[in-house]
């Protein structure tokens, strides 16, 4: 059984949950078609020859799914292996409608891409999170044990290291925009690409 708490697990996964969405949606400008369009739309997206731009975002949808699926899978472990293997079908099935109803839902959003490239790419990540946990989540529990042993030895400065590591490695992997400079946000504010208010382009169905 995983020494993480289950608790502390599930709310990763909703964070992450959250994200996902959000993420896939960004930069939220909404628009209106009919249900009976999208849903033909949808039939006919396209899978699309990867070049270097397609790529890259190929892989960055492939990332995206591997922590909701690695989490997932640790909220839901168990000592029997019957469950485990029953809740990572379940869980592949779960990242798998996810990344179609995420898809979907882009159609009413047409700054993204929507593919059927996607949807393989975020289907397969989310297989590999459930695989990583499988491999290594018995290891990253221990270390975690090990760690809450040892923290009362182990100094700030340490501790604000890591959380400052692990910031950079999800700031480097995810498909994130995010800027510090002033210069950059003003021009950013000043072409209309900075939205401080979520579907604020949607009015009256249009």
């Amino acid at each position: 059984m995983s020494h993480i708490p289950y608790t502390l697990l599930r709310t990763l996964s909703f964070l992450f949950l959250i994200f996902v969405i959000y993420g896939s949606l960004v930069p939220l400008e909404y628009k209106y078609i009919p249900f009976e369009l999208a849903l033909d739309k949808f039939k006919n997206i396209p899978f699309l020859n990867l070049g270097i731009g397609s790529r890259a975002d190929w892989v960055a949808n492939f990332l995206l799914f591997i922590p909701l699926g690695f989490f997932l899978s640790g909220s839901f472990w168990s000592p029997f292996n019957s469950i485990k293997v029953v809740s990572s079908i379940l869980i592949v099935l779960f990242c798998t409608l996810l990344t179609v109803g995420i898809e979907f839902t882009q159609l009413y959003f047409p700054q993204r891409t929507v593919s059927q490239n996607d949807i393989l790419a975020e289907t397969i990540g989310g297989i590999a999170g459930v695989l990583l946990w499988w491999g290594w989540g018995e290891k990253l529990s221990n270390f975690y044990q090990a760690f809450k042993q040892v923290k009362g030895s182990v100094q700030l400065s340490e501790k604000l290291l890591l959380v400052y590591l692990l910031i950079i490695f999800g700031y480097n992997i995810l498909p994130l925009d995010l800027t510090l400079s002033p210069v950059e946000f003003y021009n950013k504010w000043k072409s209309g690409n900075v939205n401080f208010i979520p579907f604020k382009t949607y009015k009256d169905g249009i």
